[in-house]
Order: structure tokens, then C-alpha cells, then sequence
């Protein structure tokens, strides 16, 4: 039998780093079987093959004619040959030819240059390279990808989310300029070659291109033309790009080529500042942030669609006017002071609501034409008219109106908590005046100026609560301050037993037409003029009080002032009533204290509901001066009682006595002394203690029978017509009757 020998050689094989080949080899001869024994050459000598020489390599069927070799990781050639035996006894060996495994190294997919930028809105982006190229067997394609946003740099083999750009298919690419958002750039890597030593995936690394949505102003134009693309890092501002104005800048916006500019935030920084040109509008779909200077000039217009904040800031609001529209939001003023005030305010924001983090002072008008506007429970100042069409929402605040000239309030269906009148200008030709009905829920206090209530409006105290201090009243009238009621169709309204007015030393209520109505306690230290319409008090219990004290002053020549427990006149009152009447009115007794002073009541009538007791509780202490001055007529319902306590009466005017009278337990006197006939008269007889006739050529005329004088009748001037009626003198004294120049027939 022939030795064996090697019929088919193997073959050289390339495969890439960690690949496999097989190598194969057919032998003959030998007997009875061949064997096999594949080595592996070391650069020295030949082994037969073990795992892991060389490095990484495993082996499989290294003792047969066919063996893999797998896993080496280092590139390079690698040589191999098989030695083939035969078991049979003098049988020779026969070794085939070597054969060469190259190992091709692995890929390096490469990595993009750092380089993160920032740019402007339109800007343009730099150039992106490779900061190593792809490396390894082969060849190299590029296909460069982009993802709108910033987002972390791609690895591994999918492009889910990516979008290739075409033409990019170099180691570099250049993004083209106007790139109005952020951008990642990225590069995908295909290897290609025989054989192909790696699938296709991204290099390592990305460019993150950062847009500002920002225009920053730059100034560069040097003309401060607020439309001139040249002045911006990026493009003229639009309402959906914020606009900064840094510091630093040798020019700032202060012209405008068009009426209207618009951005989505604008930002003041420190030192900088912006100028709004007269009659040229700066809308700001969201935030206005000062920290710089803002400056309106002439009837500029500047729109905020949110936030207003000028903490930091100084704010010239000129003529100008600040509307606030679009979405709810803030106002931070920073303030009330000279640089913190408004001119003009307009709330435009349908929907919407805009709330005070802060005071707020209004050089002019305030005007709500859709929306809610909220004070947050902060102070707003108001120099010009105040005019709401929509939702005011106090939140307990105060409401100043401090104008020098004629101011007006369209309050709307909303109420206020406090307001204040304090205008200075000259209330003879300058006021206050109403539009619509007014509902304040706290107090009304009248500082300086004129507050006139007509137009047919009202003006309603809607407290759900009184005040636990005695010493706040729901309408204060201070020093300076004129309430005036004057027209036929207003009102001054508040149903409450604990509802006071005050009128204090140097303030004024004026009554000219119109009503009055509802309250407590009407406090006037100062003066209270009433030509016409009334003045009701409450008629609840014992409530429904007038004083005057102090050095009240006054007078009443028409209208109707109705009381329910007390009409008080204090010392050094100087207070006149030439016409109108004074009536009581309600259930509780009553009194009327008016001596010792220069006070005196025109027409008189004791009213209220049945068994009411109206009583006199001053008493003369110096000169001449009566308990009760009555410079018209009086008269006494059905049913009430009129005591006068022993106090003295003066009567101009004619005695009506539906009802009843008592001069008291001691007595007193009842002096008729108008200067036109007089009368008696009534469904029920009076019964006089004492009774004085002082009148010049006109007479007392009785129109009711047992007219009685208990104690002494006193004819100083005129005459008692008895008018076939009966006079009872009821004294046995020869001096009951006394007479100087009076008779009687």
C-alpha cells in the first residue's frame, strides 16, 4: 500500500478580526485509516493548534481533514498546514502545503469634532469635521443625518428618528445658513470591502447647534431703527421670538419704520433701555421684564400679552398706554413711585384675568373692555376715569381716585372694597361723578374733592360685615371732601342697623335731589346743606340717628329728612332750616335734643308707626334761645305722642294734633310767634301748659273745639281768633290771662 499523499491542498482565506474560516484538505494512500493533525506555525516552528494560539483563536475538527479556525483578534497572516498519517506499520506521513489566514483588523466608525455652538435665530452654523475618520479594511461611505432639537449623540445601528440630508456624503459637512431652530447633526457610517468587516453605524460623537429663540439687539446699524434686521443678532423680532436688549449697546431702539413692532418676550437688561416713538405700538405677545429703563413717548401704545414685571426697573409712561391682553398674567409695578406708574391702563383679555402682585398708581384712565382684572388685595391709585366692561375683582383692596380735574366711574356689575375720593382739583369746577351704579362693600371715605352721585346712579354700601371700630364709619366725609347728592333718580343707599356716616369739621354733604337712605348714625361735625330730595335713616329698633355737634353748619330749604330714634344738636351747631320738613318716622321712641344752639327746624311732623313716643330732651340754659324751634308748621299723626318733657316750643307756622301732645309733668310753654296767621287745628284738642301769642298784626286761629291752656295764657302781640270754636283757660287765677297789646275775639 502507498504511503499517503496530499491530493487537495488548502486554501488561503482572508476574514476580518474575531471572523472564522475553514480550511480543507483531501488525502490518499495509507492503510488501514489516515489521520489527521492540523498545526500551526509561530513564526518559529510548527504546533499543533491549541485554543488561543494565537490570541482569541479557537479550533474545530483539528484532527480532521476540514478544520475552522475562529475568533482571532489581532489583524495579520496566520499559517496553517496539516500533517497526514497513516496507522498501518511502515506507513510514511505526507504534510500539505501552508496556507495563510489574513485577518483583516476591525473598524473604527471615526468621530465627529467637538465644537457645540450657540447661534442666532436665522444664523449660520460652522462647518462640522471628522476628529478621526473611519478606520480599518476597506472603504468608507458617509451619509450625514440631522434631528430637529438638542438631543443626545446616536449610537449603534439604527436611523429611527433621523433625517438624512442629501447630498451630505463626506467626511464634512457644512449646514446651510437661516436656521430658525436648534439642530443635532450626526454621521452614519457604511463600510465597505471583501470581506466586509462591520455593518454600517453612526461615528461617535454629534454637533449640537443651540438656536436662540432670542433676537438680542446689537445696535450695529447704529440708527436704533427697531425694524432694521441689521440691528439684531438673528432677525427683526416677531410675535413668536423674544426680544432681549442687553447693556452695553451704543445705540437702543427709539425709531421704528413701521406704526406697529411685535416680539414674544421683551427683556430690558440693566442699563439698557428702549424708547416706544409717539403713536407707535409695541406689542409683546407674553412678557415685558424691565430691569433697564422703559420709556413711552407721546401717545405710544405698548401691549403685554402676560407677565409685567419692573421691579428693577424705571418705567416713563408719558402719555401712553399699557394694554394687557391675551392670557392670564401679572403685574409687578416694583411700586408706586414716579418711574413705577402707568398713564393709561387697558385690560383687553377676553376670558382671561390679570392680578396685581403689587400696587398699582394711574396717572389717567383705567379701563377693563373684556376680562377680569384682580387687584390681588393690593392698592390701585386712579387719576383719570375709571371704566369697566368686564370683571373687577377688589379682594378687599382700596381703590384711590386722586385726579386733579373731573374724574368718572363706570363701575359695571362689579363692586369695590374701599374707595377713596381724594381729588384736588377745585370742586367748583372739578368733581367726581358717576357713569352707572356703584356698589362699594366696605367704605367710602372722601378726603378731598367733590364725589357727586346724579345721572339718575346709585350708590350702594353693600357691607356683609360692620366694622367691630366704633370709630370707622362706612362713609367718612374728612376735611376738604363734598358728598353731593343730586339728581332726583340717585340714591345713597345701606339697609343696616350698624351703618354710619360722618361728616367731619371742614367736610361737606350736600343734598340737592335724590335720596339718601338706610343708614344709622349721620355723625356731622361739618356742614350738611340740603336743598331737595331726603334723607331716610334706618327705622329698625332704636336705630336711625342725626347729631350735629361740633361746629356744624348748614342749612335745609327743601326736601324731606326722616329719622327714627334721635335728632341731636350739640354745642356751638350753627345749623337752619328755612324750608323742607323734618319728620320721624318707624316704631322707636324718640327724642329730640336741639337747645342751646343755633339750630332751628323749619316744618315738623311727628310720625311713625302707632304708639311711637317722640320726646324733647334739651332744655334752654342761656338767653332766649327755645327747647324747639319750629320756623314752619308742626304736625301729630294718629296714633304718636309728642312729649315735651317739660322743654318750650317756639311755632311760626300752624299746629296740627292728630295724635297727642304732653308738655310734660312740670310744664312748659308754646310760643306762637309767625308773622302770618296761625292755626290750631287737628282730629284731636291740645291741651297747653303754658301759652304765649307774640305776633304783629296777624292772628291764631282755632280750628278745633277745648283748645286748653292748663296755666297761664300770655297775649304779647296779636290776636286768638276763636273762630266760634271754645278756648278753655283752666287756672282760677286772676292772672291766667295776661295781655300787652294781644286780644282775642
Amino acid at each position: 500500500m502507498a504511503d499517503p499523499a496530499i491530493s487537495t491542498q488548502p486554501s488561503n482565506a482572508t476574514i476580518c478580526a474575531g471572523g472564522s474560516a475553514t480550511l480543507t484538505i483531501s488525502a490518499t494512500g495509507g492503510t488501514p485509516s489516515l489521520t489527521y493533525q492540523w498545526q500551526y506555525y509561530n513564526g518559529s516552528t510548527w504546533a499543533n493548534v491549541a485554543n488561543g494560539t494565537p490570541s482569541g483563536s479557537t479550533y474545530s475538527g483539528a484532527t480532521s481533514s476540514s478544520m475552522t479556525v475562529s475568533g482571532i483578534s489581532a489583524a495579520g497572516s496566520y499559517q496553517y498546514q496539516c500533517v497526514v498519517s497513516a496507522s498501518g506499520s511502515g506507513c510514511g506521513t505526507a504534510t500539505s502545503n501552508a496556507a495563510t489566514i489574513e485577518v483583516l483588523p476591525p473598524i473604527n466608525y471615526g468621530s465627529v469634532a467637538s465644537g457645540d455652538e450657540t447661534i442666532c435665530y436665522s444664523g449660520d452654523p460652522a462647518n462640522i469635521t471628522m476628529a478621526v475618520l473611519p478606520s480599518g479594511s476597506g472603504s468608507f461611505t458617509y451619509q450625514w443625518y440631522y434631528q430637529d432639537g438638542i438631543v443626545s449623540c446616536p449610537s449603534g445601528t439604527s436611523t429611527s428618528g433621523w433625517t438624512a440630508i442629501s447630498g451630505a456624503n463626506s467626511s464634512s459637512y457644512n449646514p446651510p445658513s437661516g436656521l430658525t431652530g436648534s439642530r443635532t447633526y450626526a454621521v452614519f457610517i457604511t463600510p465597505s470591502g471583501t470581506p466586509t468587516c462591520g455593518t454600517s453605524q453612526w461615528a461617535s460623537g454629534c454637533r449640537q447647534v443651540t438656536v436662540t429663540g432670542q433676537m438680542i439687539w446689537t445696535g450695529n446699524a447704529g440708527d436704533g431703527n427697531w425694524h432694521n434686521a441689521a440691528n439684531w443678532c438673528g432677525i427683526v423680532p416677531t410675535p413668536t421670538l423674544d426680544a432681549i436688549i442687553p447693556n452695553g449697546c451704543s445705540t437702543y431702539p427709539n425709531n421704528y419704520s413701521s406704526t406697529t413692532a411685535t416680539c414674544k418676550t421683551l427683556t430690558i437688561e440693566s442699563a439698557a433701555n428702549v424708547s416706544i416713538a409717539n403713536n407707535i405700538t409695541l406689542d409683546c405677545e407674553e412678557d415685558v421684564i424691565n430691569n433697564g429703563t422703559l420709556t413711552m413717548v407721546g401717545n405710544s401704545t405698548l401691549k403685554c400679552g402676560r407677565h409685567w414685571n419692573n421691579t428693577n426697573g424705571t418705567f416713563n409712561a408719558g402719555n401712553g398706554t399699557v394694554i394687557f391682553d391675551s392670557n392670564d398674567g401679572t403685574i409687578n409695578t416694583g411700586g408706586n413711585g414716579a418711574n413705577k406708574k402707568f398713564y393709561n391702563v387697558e385690560c383687553n383679555a377676553a376670558g382671561k384675568t390679570k392680578t396685581q402682585n403689587g400696587a398699582i398708581d394711574c396717572d389717567n384712565n383705567f379701563t377693563i373692555t373684556a376680562g377680569t382684572w384682580s387687584t390681588g388685595g393690593n392698592s390701585m391709585n386712579v387719576a383719570g376715569n375709571w371704566t369697566n366692561n368686564g370683571t373687577f375683582t377688589h379682594t378687599n383692596n382700596t381703590v384711590t381716585f386722586d385726579g386733579s380735574t373731573n374724574q368718572t366711574i363706570k363701575a359695571g356689575a362689579s363692586s369695590f372694597y374701599d374707595v377713596i375720593i381724594n381729588n384736588s382739583g377745585n370742586t367748583a369746577s372739578y368733581n367726581v361723578s358717576l357713569l352707572s351704579d356703584i356698589n362699594i362693600a366696605d367704605t367710602l371715605k372722601i378726603m378731598d374733592g367733590l364725589f357727586l352721585i346724579n345721572g339718575g346712579y346709585n350708590l350702594t354700601m353693600t357691607n356683609s360685615s360692620i366694622p367691630s371700630n366704633p370709630d370707622v364709619y362706612i362713609i367718612d366725609i374728612y376735611s376738604g371732601g363734598i358728598l353731593k347728592l343730586d339728581n332726583s333718580s340717585s340714591q345713597i343707599t345701606r339697609q343696616d342697623v350698624d351703618a354710619d356716616i360722618r361728616v367731619q369739621q371742614g367736610g361737606e354733604l350736600n343734598i340737592n335731589a335724590g335720596t339718601l337712605i338706610g343708614f344709622d348714625y349721620h355723625q356731622i361735625e361739618g356742614k350738611f346743606n340740603m336743598s331737595g330730595g331726603s334723607l331716610t335713616t334706618h327705622n329698625a329698633g332704636d336705630k336711625g340717628r342725626i347729631k350735629f355737634t361740633g361746629t356744624a353748619s348748614g342749612s335745609q330749604t327743601a326736601g324731606i329728612i326722616e329719622f327714627n330714634s334721635l335728632l341731636q344738636a350739640m354745642s356751638s351747631t350753627s345749623w337752619y332750616a328755612s324750608g323742607g320738613l323734618i319728620k320721624t318716622i318707624g316704631s322707636s321712641n324718640a327724642s329730640i335734643n336741639v337747645s342751646e344752639h343755633n339750630f332751628y327746624i323749619n316744618n315738623l311732623e311727628i310720625y311713625g308707626n302707632t304708639n311711637k313716643n317722640v320726646q324733647q330732651t334739651s332744655n334752654v340754659t342761656s338767653g332766649s334761645i327755645p327747647d324747639l324751634d319750629i320756623r314752619g308748621y308742626l304736625k301729630i299723626y294718629s296714633s304718636i305722642t309728642l312729649n315735651s318733657n317739660n322743654k318750650d316750643i317756639t311755632i311760626a307756622g300752624d299746629w296740627t294734633n292728630d295724635g297727642t301732645y304732653s308738655y310734660g309733668s312740670n310744664g312748659n310753654v308754646v310760643i306762637f310767634n309767625g308773622n302770618i296767621d296761625q292755626t290750631i287745628s287737628g282730629s284731636n284738642s291740645t291741651t297747653f301748659y303754658n301759652l304765649i301769642i307774640d305776633k304783629t298784626i296777624t292772628k291764631l286761629i282755632l280750628n278745633v273745639n277745648n283748645t286748653t291752656v292748663k296755666n297761664n295764657l300770655t297775649l304779647t302781640n296779636g290776636a286768638i281768633d276763636l273762630n266760634q270754636k271754645t278756648l278753655i283757660v283752666d287756672n282760677p287765677s286772676s292772672a291766667a290771662i295776661s295781655r300787652t297789646n294781644g286780644y282775642i275775639k
